[in-house]
C-alpha cells in the first residue's frame, strides 16, 4: 500500500520572504492553499510553529490562517505542517521581515534613499496598513511623514544639506 503524500501548493509561496510588514501591525500567515491529492482519510489540520526570530505570540496556531503582531524589528520564521488524518506534510516555511521604522528599501539603514521613496509619494494615500512610507501610520504619505524622517536617520549626513 502506497503512503499518500500531501501536496502543498502553498509551499511555493511559503518559501518566499515577505518583507515590509509594519511594526505593530497584525500579520496573517496563510496556509489555505494546502491540499491533499487523495482527500483523506480526514480533513486537513494545521500546525504552525515559530522556527526563529523575536519572541511573539501566535494566535490560532492550529488554524489555516494564524496571526501575530510583531513588537520587535527582525525576521520572523514560521513553519507549517499539514496533516490529512494519517500523514504529516513536509514542513513549509515563511519568513516575515519587520524593518525599523523609516527603512523603506529594507537595506538596514534609514537614509536619503528611503527619504526619496517617501518624497515621491507625498500627498498620496498609503497603500494599506503595512505601507512603510506612511511613517506615522495615519493612512497618508504627507508632510508629517517627511518631518518625522530626520528623527529616524541612521546614517551620517542622511539629510539634505541646505545651501
Amino acid at each position: 500500500m502506497e503512503t499518500p503524500r500531501l501536496a502543498l501548493r502553498w509551499t511555493l509561496w511559503a518559501t518566499l520572504t515577505l518583507s515590509g510588514k509594519r511594526l505593530g501591525s497584525v500579520v496573517t500567515l496563510n496556509g489555505t492553499t494546502s491540499s491533499d491529492p487523495d482527500n483523506g482519510p480526514g480533513p486537513l489540520t494545521f500546525s504552525w510553529t515559530k522556527a526563529s526570530g523575536p519572541a511573539v505570540s501566535l494566535s490560532g496556531a492550529t488554524t489555516a490562517k494564524p496571526t501575530f503582531t510583531p513588537t520587535v524589528v527582525g525576521k520572523y520564521v514560521f513553519n507549517l505542517i499539514v496533516n490529512d488524518g494519517l500523514n504529516n506534510s513536509v514542513p513549509a516555511s515563511v519568513t516575515i521581515t519587520v524593518p525599523k521604522l523609516g527603512d523603506i528599501d529594507l537595506d538596514g539603514d534609514v537614509d536619503l534613499l528611503d527619504l526619496a521613496k517617501i518624497a515621491v509619494m507625498a500627498n498620496k494615500n498609503a497603500s494599506g496598513p503595512n505601507d512603510l512610507r506612511d511613517l506615522n501610520g495615519d493612512g497618508k504619505i504627507n508632510l508629517p511623514d517627511l518631518r518625522m524622517f530626520p528623527t529616524l536617520c541612521t546614517r551620517p549626513l542622511c539629510l539634505p544639506v541646505k545651501h
